[in-house]
């Protein structure tokens, strides 16, 4: 090892002890070069074998430096045997159906490795309680549940949305919800429908003034009303006077965690609004909250808007950790319905969606304007100076979303509108748009005028049924208290 002191590609002396030494640091070289390389071809070895032991799904033999099996069974402790209890029921109860049995014959070797790696022990599983194994296991059960499953015959269909109150809704609220829920409510009429209106939700970034809040729940449920919800089969209520949901949700949210809920998007959105330490909680657990609405009514089917993916993953993942920590089948796993249009934007900013909260009325459409304001809007909408109507959202942002509009007006593609639209200008694409909105929008202005004269009938239509609603949570929470041990 001496001679490494004095090893050189250039040497400066020709002494032979030099040169002896310098020969020895050369072959220390070589020597720790050669070690090196057989440990790297052992450990690839080792780590081969181990891959095809788990493809043909043994236990590995081969031992680490510790002389200890690398498998799934090298930690056994009465906590990672805690997870692997609570964590595979889930896993092996999304399909209960024939159809549901029968795929999972088929994929055995898939379901066994999914239910291994779920509850495969580690540190960080045995420090937190299990929670990273019951995160893999409900991504697992949701996956298989929506792609392999069939629905579970135990829960009956159920449909339920909601929207908050936001007063009279503008043409994005339409084509997102109102003209999907008018479908469903036409080609599904036998399946039990609720339809809140999220007086709850609309606090959670604070109080609002108690006068313009209750003029905004009226003149919502008035609009939905015009637009064509029909209460006698849709049950249409408000969601603050139904207290077993707020019960629910206290209930759901030790299930959940703060760190969960501050990776949502909306949170990280909506909480830049305020200082740091001012954000509400509220904004923190809605989401839980939205969960809790449609668990108490134990839906199986939620029409949802394309940007609550994240919330419906938290919704599923709930259901499941309160299925397998109280009571199997408890709560159905809701499958999204997700409206088939695109979001319609802002006409004076396209780069943003069409919402009330926008700076300027004239980047929305409300369903009461009349046809005036419905032509100012539409001539006045961001456009660009380039020739002829071509659908590029990425270049003609402006142009893209007038297509989106009159496309959604018409019930069909950009691309036909793009066609029929041959040989157009912009002027001639926006009083287009201006036309077919305004026979859109009149009947439904024409209504929200009439049922607006009447009051107290829009407050009798909303209390009869929130009994009806009401009814059917309270069946829900019997069974959740005596679940959880309240009873």
């Amino acid at each position: 090892m001496a001679g490494i002191r004095f090893v050189s590609f250039s040497p400066n002396s020709d002494l032979k002890a030099l040169k002896v030494y310098r020969w020895l640091g050369y072959v220390t070289f070589a020597e720790c070069a050669l070690s090196f390389l057989l440990w790297a071809a052992a450990e690839s070895a080792k780590a081969d074998q181990r891959r095809e032991e788990r493809r043909k799904g043994g236990k590995s033999t081969v031992t680490d430096e510790d002389g200890e099996q690398e498998n799934e069974e090298k930690v056994r402790t009465p906590r990672a045997r805690c997870v692997r209890a609570h964590v595979l029921p889930p896993v092996h109860r999304v399909a209960t159906s024939p159809a549901g049995r029968a795929s999972r014959r088929l994929r055995p070797r898939r379901m066994a490795h999914a239910a291994r790696t779920a509850a495969r022990p580690s540190s960080h599983n045995i420090r937190m309680g299990g929670r990273s194994a019951l995160r893999r296991a409900t991504v697992i059960a949701a996956r298989l549940a929506s792609t392999e499953a069939a629905p579970s015959t135990k829960h009956p269909d159920v449909i339920l949305s909601g929207i908050q109150p936001t007063g009279v809704p503008h043409l994005g609220n339409y084509f997102g919800a109102i003209r999907p829920w008018l479908k469903i409510q036409k080609d599904r009429p036998s399946t039990p429908f609720f339809l809140g209106i999220a007086d709850m939700h609309a606090i959670s970034l604070g109080p609002v003034p108690v006068d313009k809040f209750r003029h905004d729940v009226f003149h919502m449920a008035a609009s939905l009303i015009a637009a064509g919800i029909d209460p006698s089969t849709t049950v249409l209520f408000r969601m603050s006077t139904i207290p077993e949901i707020s019960q629910l949700s206290w209930i759901l949210g030790s299930l959940q965690t703060v760190s969960k809920l501050n990776r949502l998007p909306q949170y990280k959105d909506k909480s830049g609004r305020f200082a740091r330490s001012g954000v509400p909680l509220g904004l923190l657990s809605y989401p839980v909250l939205q969960a809790a609405d449609v668990l108490a009514f134990r839906a199986t089917h939620v029409p949802v808007g394309a940007d609550q993916s994240q919330h419906m993953n938290l919704l599923t993942d709930l259901a499941l950790s309160a299925n397998s920590a109280w009571m199997e089948d408890m709560f159905p796993i809701p499958k999204a319905l997700i409206s088939p249009h695109a979001r319609i934007k802002s006409l004076r900013a396209p780069q943003q969606k069409m919402s009330k909260s926008d700076s300027s009325e004239r980047g929305r459409i409300n369903l009461t304007d009349d046809v005036d304001a419905i032509t100012d809007k539409c001539r006045k909408a961001q456009s660009d100076a380039e020739p002829g109507i071509k659908y590029d959202p990425g270049r003609r942002t402006a142009v893209a979303n007038l297509i989106d509009l009159l496309a959604a007006v018409r019930e069909t593609t950009p691309e036909e509108i793009v066609k029929a639209a041959e040989g157009w200008d912009i002027v001639q694409l926006k009083e287009a748009l201006a036309v077919e909105t305004e026979a859109l929008i009149a009947p439904i202005r024409d209504r929200y005028e009439t049922i607006t004269k009447d009051p107290q009938e829009v407050y009798r239509i909303l209390e009869t049924n929130e009994e009806k609603a009401r009814a059917t949570v309270s069946d829900t929470m019997k069974i959740v208290v005596k679940a959880v041990g309240f009873r």
